[in-house]
């Protein structure tokens, strides 16, 4: 065997490791693949926008392109459920059905949504009042409820990636004593 599918379509071919597909079969990952994964990603990445995009995380100043090139990194990198059946434990820490029920079209619904905006909605996330709101639910083909989840959902990863940057900086801190 020198081939193994890890998916439906022909680019899902990956190269048949006994020892990685026994790990994965007992349920502890494939880190090898996943660490692989990652590296052909960031390959087709531009390493001053990671910089970039890791600094303003670390800020909280997170906006709807920056999540956008998420999105576009992810998809580089394989399917949500592919991704964890790579990381250890997780398979046995999550639920078949719970992995069974993702489904990979909210990304390109969320991704619609954040499409129909311009680009200083995109920027400044605050200017979305409730015309804004609407044309946007209209041009995406969803509802305005899904775009204000959207923009909660938003509100709520700054808050929290700004709360792990202030950590992050007192471990720094806390390291170099």
């Amino acid at each position: 065997v020198r081939f193994v599918g890890v998916g439906e379509q022909v680019d899902a071919l990956d190269d048949f490791d006994p020892g990685r597909m026994a790990e994965r079969i007992l349920g502890f990952g494939d880190v090898l693949g996943l660490i692989r994964t990652v590296e052909e990603a960031q390959a087709d990445m531009d390493p001053d926008d990671m910089q970039s995009m890791e600094a303003r995380a670390k800020k909280g100043d997170v906006d709807f392109n920056t999540l956008l090139q998420s999105f576009q990194m992810m998809k580089k990198m394989g399917s949500i459920k592919k991704l964890m059946g790579m990381i250890p434990g997780a398979a046995n820490m999550i639920p078949q059905e719970a992995l069974d029920n993702i489904d990979e079209r909210q990304i390109e619904q969320t991704k619609a949504i954040i499409l129909s905006m311009t680009l200083k909605e995109r920027q400044t996330p605050d200017v979305l009042n409730s015309s804004r709101r609407k044309r946007i639910a209209a041009g995406s083909g969803t509802s305005v409820e899904q775009v204000n989840a959207l923009v909660k959902q938003l509100y709520e990863m700054r808050r929290g990636m700004k709360q792990f940057g202030k950590m992050s900086k007192k471990m720094g801190k806390f390291k170099k004593r």
